[in-house]
């Protein structure tokens, strides 16, 4: 039984870890996908803000109006780091979280050149990822700034993507010793 089980154990140990990548991957891709859909909806705007061709209260707008229609929530900054408008300005106003963006985020889209980055993030005992990118210039190419977008991977799809993996190494092993009598 030992010589059947230990193969059948390091298969699925196996299968679990390549699952959870493949997720992790997978969730990340999406988001960056997201930002980066985000980012070309606001370069108009944030290269007019930029500008000074239109003002903040309009910029704010334009983030509120696209966060509502992707569903996700929008924080978008300058390219010193600094908070421009955002989705959710009450975790700002109620000193949540810094008006500042990642300092790792940063470093690599404005130090590094980088077109995005997924960062941990916590906002007290809560943990989430951001993906953050950068916000180029139609015109001149230029970066003009940077859109996050927090998330938190669906635990719940994961364990049911695994439950089902566990599932079918318990049906094989049953079966296979069936079998056997």
């Amino acid at each position: 039984n030992i010589a059947f089980f230990l193969p059948l154990f390091a298969v699925s140990i196996t299968t679990l870890s390549l699952i959870n990548a493949n997720f992790e991957r997978e969730v990340n891709d999406e988001y960056f996908k997201k930002a980066e859909s985000v980012g070309n909806n606001l370069s108009t705007i944030l290269e007019d803000y930029v500008k000074g061709i239109t003002d903040i209260e309009e910029l704010s707008k334009k983030v509120t109006e696209i966060a509502r229609f992707s569903g996700t929530d929008i924080n978008t900054f300058n390219i010193k780091g600094k908070l421009l408008a955002t989705s959710q300005p009450s975790i700002y106003e109620n000193g949540l979280l810094s008006e500042y963006a990642n300092p790792n985020a940063f470093r690599h889209l404005i130090g590094g050149g980088d077109r995005a980055y997924t960062t941990n993030e916590s906002v007290g005992l809560l943990k989430y990822n951001s993906t953050y990118f950068g916000v180029k210039s139609f015109d001149t190419g230029e970066l003009i700034g940077l859109v996050s977008i927090p998330f938190f991977q669906s635990e719940y799809a994961l364990e049911q993507s695994q439950i089902a993996v566990v599932i079918s190494v318990i049906t094989i092993g049953t079966l296979a010793i069936l079998r056997g009598q």
